[in-house]
């Protein structure tokens, strides 16, 4: 299991170290550049922030854990030199409370995110897909997710007919908008008659930590796969609860504005 943790030194620069690797392996990178790094763990000291990296934190807190050094009780020059088993278990604490803060944030925001997404999916099945992707990682505090769905290419020219295609977002930290390749194609035939429910977890191993997801959104099928996922039922029912928000939204947002209107 990787172990990625990375430190804020300055504004602009960030100490990336590597706790799995043999030589410990460690480098300096730009805060800029952060997220072309896959870390588990993101540190800072509060005794010493600036607006700036408070703004940087801000927007890195939506992709991974991020806390102050001094929670630990350690000091930033005592950072290079803790062991595996503390760095394993700094990241382990983070991560839980960060997937915790995460869905608390989705249920608080649950009926917004719904609409938004909802409003999204008939002009926008891109974007869609890439805010759904954030999300249910975000959900699982996964280390890799990829959601299989189908798309349609508009006919370009008249007399032509619109193409059914598959499509993927795929990532580790950011979700990539790609083709499927013809394995993920036959996967998503050979479970067409798993879909019958709005959501159902088909496979959970645990051992591996991984986890495989129908789900319809406007009677559309796709196919979630995740790794690095110890999964709750909490997590299960909100992310539940959230597919099947999808395909409810529009009608219980002319319900709301109807009640708001009389």
């Amino acid at each position: 299991m990787q172990c990625e943790i990375g430190l804020i030194q300055s504004e602009n620069r960030v100490l990336i170290k590597n706790f799995e690797a043999q030589d410990r392996d460690e480098k300096m990178v730009e805060l800029s550049d952060l997220s072309d790094y896959q870390l588990q763990l993101l540190l800072f000291n509060s005794q010493n922030i600036s607006d700036e990296i408070k703004e940087a934190l801000l927007i890195q807190s939506k992709n991974v854990p991020i806390r102050d050094i001094n929670d630990f009780n350690i000091q930033t020059d005592e950072f290079t030199n803790l062991t595996i088993d503390q760095a394993r278990e700094f990241s382990r604490k983070s991560l839980n409370a960060w997937i915790l803060n995460n869905n608390i944030s989705l249920m608080d925001e649950l009926f917004d995110v719904s609409t938004h997404l909802k409003n999204l999916w008939p002009n926008d099945r891109t974007t869609f897909f890439e805010e759904l992707w954030s999300l249910i990682k975000n959900n699982l505090g996964s280390s890799e997710l990829t959601i299989i769905y189908n798309d349609i290419i508009k006919a370009k020219k008249e007399g032509e007919k619109n193409k059914l295609i598959q499509s993927k977002v795929h990532g580790k930290r950011k979700g990539n908008p790609q083709e499927t390749n013809e394995s993920e194609k036959k996967l998503l035939k050979d479970l067409s008659q798993s879909f019958q429910n709005t959501f159902e977890v088909l496979e959970y191993d645990i051992e591996k930590s991984q986890v495989m997801i129908s789900a319809i959104i406007q009677k559309s099928p796709i196919l979630i796969l995740a790794k690095g996922v110890k999964m709750t039922k909490i997590q299960e029912k909100l992310l539940k609860l959230l597919i099947e928000s999808l395909s409810i939204s529009v009608s219980y947002t002319h319900l709301r504005a109807h009640e708001t209107s009389a």
